[in-house]
């Protein structure tokens, strides 16, 4: 009976040995549906791309005014064991566009759901580039991206000037901004927000094409006097004008003494080599300063150095890198499904239907072990019923 029970012993411990240990990857979020422009289906190989905070993490062409049929049109799911962020988390928004033009759907990023979702357009799609194909989504990346034409939508490119992806918003050929643009640096410190129907142009009254946001490792010195609260950063590029002006939000953080009440924002005008106060509101509540303003240049905050028993400045912070915000007060949407209203086939949908999730071979191998140790148990234990 003892060498039965040995074996027994024996069988489960390399059962267990031979169970697979894997790190279970994160399913997609799948979407599917029809896609149409002006009210008609839109043309086969029309470009649809997914995007999460302004990043692009899938893309794929329209077949039969239809996308995501076959393959599924995949929006990652992000990787938590990772630094970087390959897509998205439970909760996030995804904003989706075709042929360059935000659609009037979006979705809240779901782990493993498959989702039918029709997207509709208003006005003249970008052109897809000539022998493009469809991808199933997965990464993102730059699979069936156009360059855009003079006449159709342009866009501005929010650039990160430390490290990072550009960021790219949607902006007329007229410099016409179409939906709110709101960004903030890495640090925290600045928030920049351009509502919709900001005309942006650059020195030369074109639409603009990049905004620049940095950390001047150089600033200029503090009037006498006062002293530099934190770091200064330098707004790009030259000759940047905005109608009506833009959101600037600084926040600040208060140090011997210095009182938020005698807060200054200050820009630097070039020309004079001095130090501008701005009109602004202090929200000694959010420890903010906010204000609006119309061009680029460097923007700081000032304290009385009297305020201060110390006397010193904030060391400036490594890096100012931008990314996209939630805009205020914005509601979840939810993913409009309308199986009614579908324009798939009969056999497509059959087809769709009859796809099914494949099992994770470290679940297989799961069950299998599980199975295994409880008979072996249930055996141990009837052997030792019976001694």
């Amino acid at each position: 009976m003892k060498l039965i029970n040995g074996v027994f012993l024996g069988i489960l411990f390399l059962t267990l040995l031979a169970i697979p240990v894997y790190a279970i990857p994160s399913p997609p979020n799948a979407f599917y549906g029809a896609v149409i422009s002006d009210g008609k289906p839109v043309p086969d190989g029309t470009v649809v791309s997914a995007r999460i905070n302004g990043i692009e993490y899938a893309s794929t062409t329209t077949t039969g005014g239809q996308y995501g049929i076959e393959p599924w049109f995949n929006v990652p799911a992000d990787d938590p064991d990772t630094a970087e962020k390959e897509g998205g988390v439970n909760g996030e928004i995804i904003t989706f566009y075709v042929g360059g033009i935000k659609a009037n759907q979006e979705a809240t990023f779901q782990w493993g759901a498959r989702v039918r979702l029709d997207l509709t357009v208003t006005g003249p799609l970008t052109p897809s580039p000539t022998g493009s194909s469809g991808g199933g989504g997965g990464g993102g990346g730059g699979s069936g991206s156009v360059s855009p034409t003079p006449s159709a939508t342009q866009f501005i490119t929010v650039k990160i000037v430390i490290s990072g992806k550009p960021i790219s918003f949607p902006i007329r050929s007229d410099g016409e901004i179409t939906e709110e643009i709101k960004v903030t640096t890495d640090d925290g410190k600045v928030t920049l927000t351009l509502g919709k129907g900001t005309i942006a142009r650059d020195s030369a009254g074109k639409a603009l094409q990049q905004i620049e946001v940095n950390i001047n490792p150089d600033p200029p010195q503090a009037p006498a006097g006062m002293l530099l609260l934190g770091n200064v950063y330098s707004f790009g590029p030259d000759g940047a004008r905005f109608n009506p002006g833009l959101k600037l939000e600084f926040r600040y953080s208060l140090y011997g003494g210095i009182k938020a009440r005698n807060l200054i924002l200050v820009y630097y005008d070039i020309a004079t080599g001095q130090w501008v106060p701005v009109q602004s509101q202090i929200d000694e509540q959010n420890n903010k300063i906010i204000t609006e303003v119309t061009h680029f240049t460097d923007y700081a905050i000032l304290a009385p150095r009297s305020d201060t028993t110390t006397g010193t400045i904030n060391s400036p912070s490594p890096s100012a890198v931008m990314s996209p915000t939630p805009a205020p007060g914005s509601t979840t949407p939810q993913p409009s499904i309308s199986p009614q209203t579908s324009n798939v086939s009969p056999t497509q949908t059959q087809a769709l239907e009859n796809q099914r999730e494949q099992l994770n071979p470290a679940l297989i191998g799961g069950i299998i072990g599980g199975v295994l140790v409880v008979v072996l148990l249930v055996l141990l234990f009837r052997s030792r019923s019976r001694k």
